[in-house]
């Protein structure tokens, strides 16, 4: 599933894993955890091992990757 802002995509014709590869290659995407990618420009700020992102919505950080995480997001939004 792909979540946009005004709707959500089933895709069936590509592996979660190619869609990841393009996508993470641009800079502007992150792993939080083994299936879910964030777009970086729509993540209002990180709390409580947390994405919050500008729309409202929380998506979690694993513990384990939350230090990686973080300074990613950090060197991304400066």
């Amino acid at each position: 599933l792909i979540h946009t802002e005004t709707e959500i995509k089933r895709f069936f014709s590509v592996t979660f894993a190619e869609v990841a590869s393009s996508l993470e290659n641009r800079g502007d995407f992150l792993r939080s955890y083994k299936n879910c990618l964030v777009n970086l420009e729509k993540v209002g700020r990180i709390a409580d091992d947390s994405f919050i992102m500008k729309n409202g919505d929380i998506i979690s950080i694993p513990k384990a990757r939350y230090k990686e995480v973080e300074e990613a997001f950090t060197a991304y939004k400066y």
